[in-house]
């Protein structure tokens, strides 16, 4: 299996070199030239190659013949390519929808978009028994925003709520319609954040202590924070380190 050792420890030492090149170059995240999308760009479509082969590599189908070893370097390698695409992912989102992309608001059906967006981690949330619940209150199918930059935020709250869950767990989902004001609100019971860590959720790579072992880029939620401040709102966070997090979307009806 020496030729299969090779492929994942290559894979990994190029992994990690994107990683730490990504995450410790912040000046990229502040260039918004098409150099660097294509740049970053390419690298994505090769990574996502790469975790295609490590899927068909990590597949049953390998067989009991598959020493024990090479299973968890399969699974490392797996694991790394999650979190680096993860990162390369946001770090183009940074460069896709910031302050110089362009800003569409119109008309669009919030309980729509939202329900999308629960499909998209509802594989994601059945591998870890965490259910999603949503709730709706008022007629929000007729509500000015950007539809792509609100996709992203809800993609990025709901995708936190659902990795951060506990197993068995529960996501909640409350959207609202008051007089002049949007309401979105996803809660989970999960690991939560450290009192003192929260001031600092919103902040470019930022990673709690208590998800080290969890993939992350740390630019999440200062994506969605910037997205929804373009909309003329903000996000607050209710938290209790290993009770759960709630954290609140409020934005202006135009």
């Amino acid at each position: 299996m020496f030729g299969l050792e090779y492929l994942i420890v290559l894979a990994v030492g190029i992994l990690l070199g994107c990683f730490y090149s990504i995450a410790n170059n912040k000046k990229t995240c502040d260039e918004n030239d098409m150099a660097t999308v294509t740049l970053i760009h390419e690298i994505r479509n090769q990574i996502t190659g790469l975790k295609w082969v490590f899927n068909l590599l990590s597949d049953k189908k390998l067989g009991s013949s598959t020493e024990e070893g090479d299973i968890k370097l399969l699974q490392e390698g797996n694991k790394k390519i999650s979190n680096t695409l993860e990162i390369v992912n946001d770090t183009f989102n940074i460069i896709k929808f910031g302050d110089k992309a362009t800003f569409k608001p119109e008309n669009n059906n919030l309980v729509t978009i939202t329900e999308n967006c629960v499909e998209e981690y509802r594989v994601q949330a059945q591998e870890r028994n965490v259910q999603i619940k949503t709730k709706t209150e008022g007629d929000l199918s007729n509500i000015i925003f950007d539809r792509l930059k609100m996709t992203q935020i809800l993609r990025n709250i709901i995708g936190n709520a659902v990795k951060y869950s506990n197993t068995d767990g529960t996501v909640q989902i409350e959207l609202e319609k008051l007089n002049n004001l949007v309401k979105i609100a996803v809660s989970d019971n999960g690991i939560g954040v450290p009192k003192d860590e929260q001031p600092k959720l919103f902040t470019r790579f930022f990673r709690a202590r208590n998800a080290e072992n969890i993939s992350g880029s740390g630019l999440g939620l200062y994506i969605a924070n910037n997205l929804i401040a373009r909309h003329g709102g903000k996000i607050e966070v209710e938290s209790i380190e290993g009770e759960g997090s709630k954290f609140t979307i409020i934005f202006p009806i135009k």
